[in-house]
């Protein structure tokens, strides 16, 4: 078993709000009112507020504005992904970096103390890529290990914990797991319904977690107790378990492609339904392992990849409303930055029930994702 020792995160400095995110989706997506209106009440069903953004307001004259970067013509959608992709090798280090050292600070731990590193991105590809900046900047060693977790969307960060738990018990070394994304690089233009969902839901972000096997614990005098979590001190969350499932007659529900203009989402409407039949049953069975029912689980961390999807887990588990209330403010105020957007809600979830909890009474944590496949993807923690 491994223990997480530390969340950090790290946003763009801007903050788009969804009204101007809206703004600047009319003029490349709309030819009339009509479909401005449809428009509407899309971006208000995210229920969205702001996002962060490595872009400026569309309404600003900087060159690092989003009007400039997509400019204004439907009819020529530039950029291509190659320009997009510079973009990302240019920002993308600079939020892990800082997610890193977010993590570090708040492990109270040397970066030489790093003997494995995972990196989590699917939004942009580019190599030597974001571990090795990492490396650099951060002060790892050379020896680090590396592990990259590409393009597996949404729930890449779950994949990335996984591997960084089973790393960590080798030689019982501290892992790096860090999560990146640049989604507001991908912005589609004209009236798909999957591409203006995707332009209306996705953000920018990073998180990275610090993990330790259970010796390395005890020699170093990490407090062991289960129930013991101290975001901004000593976070000792376990990682019990994680487990994977993918939905049968399920491939072209949700996926995830490279084209000339950069990287296009298909979300159809069936994947909400598709969670709320199948989730419960799937999970029952695997908590089952564990002697262990859904009613049993005290706290849930779920990937909002929108609404809706919250909506489907909610029913699908027969959950009480309030279950996801950290999952619905995190996409109210960040919006889906995709892969790190887990790890926020889990440090976000850990702070609040420290506060409200009682570390007897703190029991089990669910978190669950949702990729292309379609792709279940859970964790079961204690000491949340």
């Amino acid at each position: 078993m491994t223990k997480i020792i530390s969340i950090g995160t790290a946003l763009p400095t801007n903050l788009l709000s969804q009204k101007a995110a809206l703004a600047h989706a009319k003029g490349h997506c709309c030819d009339n009112q009509h479909e401005e209106r449809v428009l509407d009440r899309l971006y208000e069903r995210t229920t969205i507020k702001t996002r962060a953004t490595i872009f400026l307001e569309p309404d600003s004259d900087d060159e690092n504005s989003i009007a400039k970067f997509y400019g204004s013509s439907v009819a020529n959608p530039n950029p291509g992904t190659a320009a997009r992709m510079e973009r990302y090798k240019s920002e993308a280090p600079a939020l892990a970096i800082a997610a890193t050292r977010d993590a570090l600070a708040l492990a109270k731990i040397d970066a030489s103390e790093i003997g494995n590193l995972v990196t989590v991105s699917c939004t942009g590809f580019f190599s030597p890529g974001l571990d090795t900046a990492i490396i650099d900047i951060i002060g790892l060693s050379p020896d680090v290990t590396r592990t990259n977790v590409g393009f597996m969307g949404c729930h890449g960060a779950l994949n990335g914990l996984r591997a960084a738990s089973a790393l960590s018990t080798v030689g019982a070394n501290k892992t790096l797991l860090v999560a990146a994304e640049i989604c507001s690089l991908h912005f589609q233009y004209g009236k798909k319904r999957d591409n203006m969902m995707a332009n209306a839901l996705f953000a920018d972000g990073a998180a990275a977690a610090i993990l330790d096997s259970d010796e390395t614990s005890l020699t170093k005098g990490i407090n062991k107790s289960p129930g013991s979590l101290a975001i901004n001190k000593d976070l000792t969350i376990n990682l019990i378990a994680t487990s994977s499932h993918l939905l049968a007659n399920s491939r072209e529900a949700m996926s995830w492609e490279i084209k000339d203009h950069g990287f296009v989402m298909t979300l159809r409407p069936e994947v909400s339904h598709l969670i709320e039949a199948h989730l419960g049953p799937w999970l029952t069975t695997w908590l089952a392992k564990y002697d262990l029912q859904i009613k049993d689980i005290s706290a849930w961390g779920v990937h909002p990849g929108g609404p809706k999807i919250l909506d489907a887990v909610e029913t699908g588990l027969r959950l009480a409303k309030n279950k996801l209330a950290v999952s619905r403010e995190i996409l109210r105020t960040c919006g889906n930055m995709s892969s790190p957007t887990i790890l926020f809600i889990l440090k976000q979830l850990a702070e609040a029930r420290r506060e409200t909890t009682a570390a007897a009474d703190r029991g089990h944590t669910v978190l669950l994702a949702f990729g292309p496949g379609l792709t279940i993807e859970a964790a079961l923690l204690t000491g949340v």
